[in-house]
C-alpha cells in the first residue's frame, strides 16, 4: 500500500491540480501540501483531512488508514 503523501499526490497529478490550486481547495498552504506528500507532514488535521477528502474524492476511512500506516 503507498504511503499517505504519494497517494494524495498521485491523486492531485490524476486530477491534474497544480499544488497551489489542491491547496487553494483543500484550504492549507502550498508548502504544507508539499510537505505532506513529501513525508515531512504526516499529522494533518481534521479540516485537512476533510479537505483533501472532498477535493480528491477520497474516503474518509481510507484517508485515516492510510495516516495511521504511514
Amino acid at each position: 500500500m503507498d504511503s499517505f503523501g504519494e497517494t494524495i499526490k498521485r491523486q492531485r497529478k490524476f486530477l491534474s491540480l497544480t499544488l497551489q490550486q489542491a491547496a487553494d481547495i483543500i484550504g492549507t498552504t502550498k508548502p504544507h501540501l508539499h510537505d505532506m506528500e513529501s513525508g515531512k507532514s504526516s499529522n494533518p488535521t481534521a479540516k485537512i483531512i476533510n479537505g483533501i477528502r472532498w477535493a480528491y474524492s477520497l474516503d474518509g476511512d481510507f484517508i485515516l488508514d492510510l495516516i495511521s500506516n504511514s
